[in-house]
């Protein structure tokens, strides 16, 4: 079925589920999943396995980098509301910051954590100063709706920068884990803990189906659409059904 599509450049999928994302300018309808369908959450390396699948493009990562930061100022705004006191936000940070310090154990996880325990504390120093113009229910309210504006502008993200979509919603990803695995995924593309990230993009070219001839020829990089796309698109039009 998806050699049948791929062969026809153009055709819309027919939701089979199965073609791999690669052939994003084929299908038009709901990107399939990866091999990889969840994570263990306090396992670095699983974690970031999961993360790298689904968030695998530099333009979905400066997509989050803006909005899951927005996230957590505007869920802290909302956790600062007076009948909580402190201690929702200081619930929320200790979480964050607590994950943060886990998956990026020892300094960097103590940076990253400082960093979001401040966005956090930020929006809290911040809730009276609102309140000088909107009172605390308005604030509050802002503050949610805020939150739910940036977690849809990062899924508007993923639909348009993105070849697979994970098979089911994982709620901790997306309101506690995602910015402490972009924060450490961000650190992969800077140079950071490169032994890790040679080991965990075998299994992230493995999840994603990459091919051998589309990889990089200097070990695992991100080899990026087009050339994954080339490939498949290639092989579907000699009719090398074995190869894919």
């Amino acid at each position: 079925r998806f050699v049948r599509n791929m062969a026809q450049p153009g055709r819309e999928s027919d939701g089979c589920g199965h073609c791999p994302g690669a052939c994003r300018e084929v299908c038009t309808t709901r990107k399939p999943p990866a091999k990889i369908d969840s994570f263990r959450f306090f396992d670095r390396h699983s974690a970031m396995t999961w993360h790298i699948v689904y968030h695998y493009s530099t333009t979905i990562e400066l997509n989050h980098f803006v909005f899951e930061h927005a996230y957590l100022y505007a869920m802290a705004l909302l956790l600062a509301h007076p009948v909580l006191r402190w201690y929702g936000v200081a619930f929320f940070a200790a979480v964050v910051a607590t994950y943060a310090l886990i998956i990026n154990f020892f300094v960097a996880g103590i940076v990253s954590g400082a960093v979001y325990f401040a966005i956090c504390w930020a929006a809290y120093l911040s809730f009276p100063v609102f309140m000088a113009y909107l009172p605390a229910w308005a604030i509050a309210l802002l503050g949610f709706f805020l939150a739910m504006l940036s977690l849809a502008l990062q899924q508007v993200g993923h639909v348009l920068y993105e070849d697979f979509a994970p098979p089911r919603i994982i709620f901790f990803h997306g309101f506690v884990a995602a910015p402490i695995l972009s924060f450490r995924h961000n650190c992969y593309r800077l140079g950071f803990f490169a032994d890790e990230y040679e080991r965990i993009l075998k299994d992230v070219d493995a999840d994603r189906q990459v091919p051998e001839d589309a990889k990089h020829p200097e070990g695992y990089r991100p080899v990026g659409v087009r050339a994954v796309s080339a490939h498949y698109t290639a092989a579907a039009a000699a009719g090398n059904t074995a190869h894919m």
